[in-house]
């Protein structure tokens, strides 16, 4: 599959879905299932974050992680035959309704699929979505790098 880029706060560890699990995220419902978030590119990452929080450079210290990442079962939501077949729309992926997303997570994770490939929110690129608990033998998330930004 290649690399997955995720920037997390300095005193966090990039591969922990602490985060998910505590207020949940557009495909994950908090409580349920985590999942890692991660942008297909440092860029993709950086315009996620300033979109969420403006300015979070200035308020704590973050740090970006290069993660290797293969996986056998992954949804591709950025592939316009999955979502013609699923009868969704890129426009219901990227809604303030955060619903169907949710769904869709809610599924793949108990479907026990290992990942997601959405567009990003930014429309910078793509989010690889992660359940790292329904990662296989055979697959793998591993970390390649961390730096400070």
């Amino acid at each position: 599959m290649g690399y997955g880029y995720r920037i997390v706060r300095q005193e966090y560890d990039p591969l922990s879905i602490e985060g998910s699990l505590k207020y949940g995220g557009r495909y994950n419902v908090k409580e349920k299932f985590g999942a890692l978030y991660m942008g297909n590119s440092q860029s993709v990452c950086e315009a996620e974050m300033e979109q969420k929080t403006s300015g979070f450079r200035a308020k704590f210290k973050h740090k970006i992680a290069k993660l290797k990442i293969s996986f056998r079962r992954v949804i591709d939501l950025t592939n316009e035959e999955n979502c013609k077949i699923l009868k969704i729309g890129k426009e219901q992926l990227l809604s303030e309704d955060k619903t169907l997303p949710k769904s869709l997570g809610y599924l793949a994770y108990h479907m026990c699929y290992e990942a997601l490939i959405v567009p990003s929110a930014t429309g910078k690129g793509k989010n690889i979505i992660v359940f790292p608990d329904n990662v296989k033998k055979g697959s793998s998330i591993k970390k390649v790098s961390e730096k400070i930004l």
